[in-house]
């Protein structure tokens, strides 16, 4: 079963500044690390730190690697 994003609230943000900029809360097992992210719209892969998985207790080095198709 495919995952699903559920989206709360709408963001505006100004055309003064570069890139977009929004507030991310990502919730894993009862836990859960919020931050600020750049959204790069024709990304192929989403990347956020590696502090933030940690926060979530997931298992950095036992995960499977992705890798690019370039």
């Amino acid at each position: 079963m495919p995952d699903t994003l559920i989206f709360q609230h709408v963001y505006h943000y100004s055309l003064h500044t570069v890139g977009i900029t929004v507030p991310v809360r990502l919730d894993y097992a009862g836990k859960y690390a919020e931050f600020k992210a750049k959204v790069d719209t024709g990304a192929s892969y989403c990347i956020f730190s590696r502090i933030y998985g940690e926060e979530l207790g997931l298992n950095i080095e036992q995960e499977p690697l992705k890798k690019s198709a370039r």
